[in-house]
């Protein structure tokens, strides 16, 4: 029987004698000495036993040479597809696509302020309970900044409830505007359980890329920070996500340091970094693998407790890797049209599907996004396959090229190494 080594496996020297392997399909990792190693690598197995073959083959570090991993990944992805069945009911929801910040690098600028009415929140509650087939529903309110309108998220909450529907929400917000009083009436009414915070450095830095247009003379800086500090008491999950500039990486180590301070790492605050985008950005990918910016964000996220997986620094596979594959999910935009990816709401008219009150659906619309083609040749041949199936498709339509490939996809290895050392090697 002939093998071939997988793939999808990347590998590190541990020692003078040893190498770690990982496979990002399975997550399967395991370690050889290098001579043995220099064996499996070009399938010769002869010096392995039955037992150890049989391990091998159910890690999926190798695998029968007449199979072929790209169609075995790719067939994987349309069959779950195809098959599977959705537990809940999700639906996005944009209260308005207007904000009270102004942050230079927001991918809506010029999009057409709308707010949603009185009359759109009612259909949008009618599509609801038409559409979610007698599942649960989780709402995730959205903008713009969704609590510019918190009004209409009281009105659409209140009538779900009233109607008896089991629903939970999530809310991405800058946090600039809750309170105390809108919080309690978050966790009764709006049955909120997790919220993401986006945070962009600290103190007048924060501020300055903020740059809120009412902020009475405060600090916005330190009344989001009181707000996080008021939701992580009332147990919601906040999720908070520093935005940084890759040739400018201080600001979000100054925010990990901050946040540390502040909080610890306790159990429902989760904290990870993201890369912002624009025409004059420098990408992750711009940089040589040992400069990658996240190498360094990765290792002080680790020291604060904030990683603590493989699955944490992005190498976690996926089969579906977005909600716009997911038939029992829709975004309705402030206007009360329909779409299937948040993010092409700023094409609206020119990418929606339909309109509530509306019969007519332009299914060609639907089947754009849901299908499952993997934007370029090259995803094929890459490593990263499993962990970011093809990328954002609303980056590959839109021609976002910088941002399609996984941001660390030059330094698997390295992050790899930063996890043996830093997280392996202390369980």
């Amino acid at each position: 029987m002939s093998y071939k080594f997988s793939q999808y496996n990347i590998h590190i020297d541990i020692d003078d004698n040893q190498i770690l392997i990982y496979n990002l399909l399975t997550t399967s990792m395991i370690k050889l000495e290098k001579e043995r190693f220099k064996d499996l690598e070009i399938a010769d197995l002869s010096k392995f036993d039955d037992g150890e073959k049989q391990n091998l083959l159910k890690m999926g570090i190798i695998l029968f040479e007449h199979i072929n991993e790209f169609q075995f990944v790719k067939q994987s992805r349309e069959k779950f597809f195809t098959k599977k069945e959705n537990k809940e009911f999700k639906c996005t929801i944009l209260t308005t696509t207007d904000c009270n910040a102004r942050c230079y690098y927001c991918y809506e600028q010029g999009t057409e302020k709308i707010t949603m009415n009185m009359d759109t929140a009612q259909k949008t509650i009618d599509y609801i309970k038409k559409h979610r087939k007698g599942k649960p529903v989780h709402l995730k309110w959205f903008g713009g900044e969704p609590l510019c309108n918190a009004e209409i998220i009281d009105f659409i909450s209140a009538e779900i409830k009233a109607a008896d529907i089991d629903f939970q929400s999530s809310l991405i917000t800058n946090g600039y505007l809750f309170n105390e009083e809108l919080i309690k009436k978050a966790i009764d009414v709006w049955q909120l359980t997790h919220v993401q915070i986006t945070l962009d450095g600290i103190d007048e830095e924060y501020n300055n890329v903020k740059n809120y247009k009412k902020n009475n003379g405060e600090s916005s800086f330190k009344k989001v920070i009181s707000n996080i500090a008021i939701l992580l008491a009332n147990n919601i999950k906040v999720v908070i996500r520093i935005n940084f500039n890759a040739s400018e990486i201080s600001d979000a180590f100054k925010a990990i340091d901050y946040l540390y301070n502040k909080f610890g790492n306790i159990p429902n605050l989760i904290v990870y970094c993201s890369n912002i985008s624009g025409s004059d950005i420098v990408y992750p990918l711009d940089y040589p693998s040992d400069k990658n910016p996240f190498l360094k964000l990765y290792e002080k996220l680790i020291l604060c407790g904030y990683i603590n997986s493989l699955n944490e620094m992005g190498l976690n596979p996926k089969i579906l890797n977005c909600s716009i594959y997911n038939k029992d999910a829709v975004v309705i935009n402030a206007n009360g049209n329909l779409h299937k990816c948040q993010h092409a709401i700023i094409m609206d008219n020119n990418d929606a599907f339909g309109s509530l009150g509306q019969e007519k659906i332009k299914k060609n619309k639907i089947v754009f996004w849901e299908n499952l083609e993997y934007p370029y040749y090259d995803c094929e041949k890459c490593k990263c396959l499993p962990v970011c199936q093809g990328g954002c498709k609303y980056h590959t339509t839109y021609d976002y090229k910088d941002l399609i490939c996984l941001p660390i996809k030059n330094c698997l290895h390295q992050v790899l190494r930063i996890f043996y050392e830093k997280i392996y090697t202390r369980r």
